[in-house]
């Protein structure tokens, strides 16, 4: 009998220990892979990740010219099929990355010229040491590395969310792709009887997702507008929370500016972000304050900001000096508030499905052109300046 007591005092302090918790860090997700194990890379992943990462750390010795680098960079990501929009999702899986590597070794050398192909896939598949020739044509090879880039970052994305599948399971509710299919088919040419059959299936989610009762004949431009409002906009642009010490002074002539406490030591990398944020009715000022917001930097993982403490932005520092900038100011709408306006959830086929609402929209997305929206700035003056 006292041998029983003892084995099931043992289990209750067994399980007792592994939903301890110390900040967060420690604690076991549904999955039982500890994430600061994950992060930290002692959980094991599939060896396609590595051979991944391993090509792109190459590549980077590779220099071209930075001119060569923007030109046609959504030509690569409709290679690749790493598009981010709600009708073609970014997918991110095992399977995808063993396809795309696989692509990448045997097929894409023909988008190249054949004499740089034959060069750079010796460098980067056979061994070779160093390349000591020039391009004869720079801006594929340039456009082939800045693919690469975009390559590594989903498997960065992939690795840091495959440590809590379970939480982004949960987040299948999120998906609204069904507004966006139906918007484009009732938008489009085709006969009203054929956009009827078209879009049933997406739009009897769209009023389940409402309470609405739909019919055959029902007004689908008034279900969109209901949905967008009640949902859309609702979940992913609507203003909430934030930092609480900033202040407003009217400059006149409808501009005010918003005076934003910071650390000292970051003072000079926001002054370089309030372009972001600002516009002929607003302007950023920043200004050292020892309780004010500040930068935590991070080895590795996405950065981000806890709904607990809109004082810190946890950023990557392995982030370039055009992309920290783009980052920064993302994750200082957190602060500031606002939401992030793209979709992520690990599907019932066993893929991550990531896409962004308005790649115009920084909150969206850290693209090339994004900005914030008017609507934004207007809801930081309505919050911080208006009585």
């Amino acid at each position: 009998m006292n041998k029983c007591l003892s084995v099931v005092y043992i289990l209750v302090i067994f399980l007792v220990g592994c939903n301890k918790s110390l900040n967060g860090r420690k604690r076991l997700s549904p999955l039982g892979i500890n994430e600061l194990q994950c992060f930290n890379g002692r959980i094991k992943l599939d060896p396609i990740l590595k051979k991944i990462q391993d090509l792109y750390k190459k590549s980077e010795s590779l220099i071209i010219s930075s001119t060569f680098t923007q030109a046609g960079e959504r030509d690569f990501e409709e290679l690749f099929e790493f598009n981010k929009t709600p009708l073609k999702p970014q997918v991110l899986s095992i399977k995808k990355f063993k396809s795309i590597y696989k692509y990448i070794k045997n097929e894409f050398k023909s988008e190249l010229d054949p004499e740089d192909a034959i060069v750079i896939y010796a460098f980067l598949f056979e061994k070779k040491k160093s390349i000591t020739t020039s391009f004869k044509d720079p801006r594929k090879v340039a456009r082939f590395l800045f693919a690469l880039s975009r390559l590594n970052q989903a498997v960065e994305r992939f690795k840091a969310k495959s440590c809590n599948l379970m939480q982004l399971k949960s987040q299948r509710k999120d998906d609204v792709r069904d507004y966006f299919v139906v918007k484009e088919i009732w938008e489009s040419d085709q006969e009203q009887s054929v956009k009827r059959i078209k879009i049933k299936p997406h739009i009897d989610k769209i009023c389940g997702a409402i309470n609405k009762t739909c019919y055959g004949e029902s007004d689908v431009t008034q279900i969109l507008e209901e949905y967008k409002k009640n949902i859309v906009d609702l979940a992913f642009a609507a203003q909430k929370w934030g930092f609480k010490n900033i202040g407003c002074e009217f400059q006149g002539e409808g501009q005010y500016q918003l005076k934003i406490p910071v650390r000292k030591n970051d003072l000079s990398e926001f002054k370089k972000i309030a372009h972001f944020w600002e516009d002929k009715s607003l302007r950023l000022s920043f200004y050292a304050h020892s309780k004010g917001i500040k930068i935590k930097e991070r080895d590795q993982g996405p950065s981000f900001v806890r709904h607990s403490d809109f004082s810190t932005i946890h950023l990557d520092k392995r982030l370039g000096p055009f992309e920290r900038k783009k980052v920064l100011a993302h994750e200082l709408g957190h602060v500031l508030g606002f939401q992030d306006c793209y979709v992520e959830f690990y599907s019932e086929d066993k893929e991550i499905i990531y896409y962004e609402l308005d790649q115009s929209n920084l909150m969206c997305s850290v693209d090339n052109g994004a900005r914030i929206k008017q609507s934004y700035i207007e809801g930081l003056i309505s919050r911080y300046c208006l009585p």
